[in-house]
């Protein structure tokens, strides 16, 4: 009896699984803003879900196949330290080379 019902409860769960995808339904999209990842701190695609069906889209609706939260995340970037100028001390003497990160140009690096 237990394994009849379990396979009528499994049969009922691919049933409504799969019917958002073979019917035809009318999405109910929520948006997900990106979120831009920065040097020092990751940050998040930006997608579709559908309350309707449980799926998710990408930006340009296509759907995505999600396998776990870590297929959102966009990696922190990293410094890139560009050589930018030299900055001479006020006598003109001396100068110490001055790096800017391409990323970000508040990151500064004498």
């Amino acid at each position: 009896m237990k394994k009849i019902f379990s396979i009528i409860l499994l049969l009922v769960v691919l049933i409504t699984v799969t019917a958002c995808t073979v019917f035809e339904h009318e999405h109910e999209l929520t948006h997900q803003e990106p979120i831009p990842a920065t040097c020092e701190k990751d940050g998040a695609i930006g997608y579709y879900y559908c309350k309707g069906c449980g799926q998710f889209y990408d930006e340009d609706l296509n759907p995505m196949t999600i396998k776990s939260l870590n297929d959102f995340i966009v990696k922190a970037l990293g410094h890139d330290y560009r050589f930018d100028s030299f900055v001479w001390s006020a006598d003109n003497q001396s100068a110490e080379a001055k790096f800017v990160c391409s990323h970000d140009s508040s990151h500064v690096r004498l």
